[in-house]
């Protein structure tokens, strides 16, 4: 649920990013400075950042009890910052949004429970 959550939140808040003008603008311009500080400002007004999700998945963990009483505080930090960095990499375009999918229903294939298993 988590995963999913997160993931959901990203794709939204990049959706809204990209569909700004200013975004549009930002592309246009030349490879430099300016370009990078501008990018780094929209994601701070869009909220497109590692630590924005994080705080996201830590507020879908306090409001769902039946999840939030058997899972520490570290697991949604953690599935956060793994949707981010594939959002991240679909965003700057290494990857493609196959890469990005949303969990099953009752899987548990997140990433604190992937590494346990190993």
């Amino acid at each position: 649920m988590i995963f999913n959550a997160c993931l959901g939140e990203t794709l939204k808040r990049l959706d809204l990013m990209r569909e700004s003008k200013a975004y549009r603008q930002t592309v246009a311009m030349p490879k430099d400075a300016d370009r990078t500080k501008t990018f780094k400002a929209l994601r701070q007004i869009y909220g497109f950042k590692d630590s924005a999700i994080q705080a996201y998945a830590i507020m879908c963990k306090n409001q769902a009890p039946q999840i939030g009483n058997h899972i520490d505080a570290h697991a949604p930090k953690k599935i956060a910052s793994r949707v981010f960095a594939a959002c991240n990499r679909y965003c700057i375009g290494e990857g493609d949004i196959a890469t990005v999918g949303f969990c099953g229903e009752g899987s548990t294939s997140s990433a604190a429970s992937t590494r346990r298993m190993r």
